[in-house]
């Protein structure tokens, strides 16, 4: 059995630009603050649907497969790495008939490791959609203060570049002693906004890992048409919006005309994950770039694969600090192995 052929990616590896030591340090604790905000809830497959993250020696995947009954799915670029599901009759209803069927595996000469292809969800996963509500959002100080301004060469809210965070971590005095940061800082998350106006010109090219494609759409594209038109108007309400909170991480304005036709239950739990994060790394860091890699599905679900494909691609493709707001239930030899690789090529994994 062949494995089907994975799409190529870029191979050349960029000069890589060293952050200085205050805007990284600012950087992490940032974005650690984050993270210790939102604990994630990590979620399992059924054992139906079960597959695998597979490494091997080279030249020796066919061998494996054939001898284990594996169907190769997809392979991790430049790397002996990949994603196998077992052969549906093959399938084992009880726990021990699976622990002995990696057990055997794992012995297999030719096997570095074999693992479950967790899946993982984002932090703060709403198990029911919410209302949306108007003048209630946790944001509101932050929303009240709408004067536009210029923010290194995009345009944003006062409110946004004034907030909370920003005067306890001193970042304005920090920024004025010319430490805005530089480098590119991947983002691991559901894509991004790429007309949000604080992000527009801090983008470069990332990678979209669920749809297997360079183009990073927008957020936009996972909502139904009619509920798309009404987040749209969120930038013509810009300015004379009211604050409707979305869920329990994500407010927008829109016009007060069109509030109530927006049906909260029709949003994706996760939408606008990625591009809040994104927003933390320019608030901290505004004059690095951002690189949004979308491993993660609109109501907020990865596996492990995907997540260790984009740190690979990160690496590959200049990155100098990767953004991981999740975390596994347990160590994953084959996820430790790419945050090393990370590491040991100068880039800061901040998770």
């Amino acid at each position: 059995m062949r494995p089907r052929p994975s799409g190529k990616l870029k191979k050349s590896i960029r000069t890589q630009q060293t952050m200085t030591n205050t805007t990284r340090t600012v950087l992490t604790w940032l974005v650690t603050i984050f993270l210790v905000s939102f604990s994630p809830l990590p979620i399992f497959a059924d054992d139906d649907d079960l597959t695998f993250v597979l490494r091997v020696r080279p030249g020796a995947i066919e061998r494996v497969v054939e001898r284990f009954d594996l169907e190769v799915e997809e392979q991790i670029a430049g790397q002996h790495v990949y994603l196998v599901e077992r052969d549906d009759d093959d399938d084992d209803d009880d726990d021990d008939s699976l622990a002995s069927f990696m057990a055997a595996v794992r012995a297999h000469p030719d096997v570095l490791s074999f693992e479950v292809n967790e899946s993982i969800s984002l932090p703060e996963e709403d198990d029911a959609a919410l209302t949306p509500l108007v003048h209630d959002s946790p944001l509101g100080s932050l929303l009240s203060n709408r004067t536009l301004r210029p923010y290194c060469g995009d345009t944003a809210w006062t409110g946004y570049i004034q907030q909370p965070a920003a005067g306890r971590l001193s970042l304005p005095q920090t920024h004025q002693t010319g430490a805005t940061g530089v480098g590119v800082v991947a983002v691991i998350d559901t894509g991004v906004d790429p007309l949000h106006p604080a992000l527009a010109t801090a983008l470069v090219p990332g990678y979209d890992f669920i749809e297997r494609t360079p183009d990073m759409k927008s957020e936009m594209e996972w909502v139904p048409g009619d509920v798309s038109s009404l987040l749209q108007q969120s930038t013509v309400a810009f300015l004379d919006g009211v604050p409707v909170t979305l869920n329990q991480r994500i407010s927008i304005t829109l016009a007060q005309s069109t509030v109530a036709f927006l049906d909260g239950s029709k949003v994706p739990s996760s939408f606008g994950h990625g591009t809040m994060v994104a927003g933390v790394v320019r608030l901290a860091a505004p004059t690095a770039r951002i690189m949004p890699l979308r491993a993660f599905r609109p109501d907020g679900t990865s596996d492990l694969f995907h997540i260790t494909q984009a740190i690979y691609y990160a690496v590959q493709n200049g990155a100098t600090v990767i953004n991981m707001s999740f975390s596994l239930p347990q160590e994953s030899p084959e996820l430790t192995r790419a945050i090393n690789h990370a590491v040991s090529r100068n880039i800061a994994c901040i998770a």
